[in-house]
């Protein structure tokens, strides 16, 4: 997984990429906007295991939305 800042954007991202040798395919993406708090997701395969989905998904929950001081 990669995760990053986009400024011009202002938001989050988490990347899934299925890394070989001679290759890097980005499987799943997602994107939290800290403009108006959305999530967008992205798929870029047909067929990926659920439990890939949904440990990504989770990832994703817990490290993009900025954390909330108490």
């Amino acid at each position: 997984m990669i995760m990053g800042s986009d400024v011009i954007n202002d938001g989050m991202f988490l990347e899934l990429n299925d890394i070989t040798e001679n290759n890097r395919i980005q499987i799943l993406s997602a994107y939290f906007s800290d403009v108006d708090g959305i999530f967008t997701f992205w798929a870029y395969k047909e067929e990926i295991p659920f439990e890939l989905v949904e440990i990504f998904v989770s990832e994703a929950r817990r490290r993009l939305p900025p954390i909330k001081e108490k």
